[in-house]
């Protein structure tokens, strides 16, 4: 299965001390995501979808076929899940998050 990359642009209305990622500019994120997949030549699908659930995380990452989730990604961070996950085959442990849980 080949790599996919799915970042949160959600927009939703901002819940009590939540947040969402819409509002820390994710498109950022999907640029510098593209620019640095082209530039070390890698075929990775990127897609931006309107919610991954976990505001209080944004901007949040999913990356397949590892099934992994990431939080707080700034433009540093979405470098070092290129270098670390995609390229290297190591999950980035600092920056993962456990996926919010409707049963908790």
């Amino acid at each position: 299965m080949r790599n996919l990359i799915l970042i949160c642009e959600s927009h939703k209305p901002k819940q009590a001390n939540v947040g969402c990622c819409g509002e820390k500019q994710p498109e950022i994120i999907v640029q510098k995501c593209r620019n640095i997949l082209i530039e070390k030549g890698l075929e990775v699908e990127i897609r931006s979808v309107p919610c991954l659930n976990n505001c209080k995380n944004g901007i949040s990452i999913k990356v397949f076929p590892s099934n992994i989730l990431y939080g707080n990604i700034g433009e540093t961070e979405i470098e070092e899940i290129v270098n670390q996950h995609l390229i290297g085959g190591c999950i980035v442990e600092k920056l993962r998050i456990k996926p919010v849980s409707f049963l908790d």
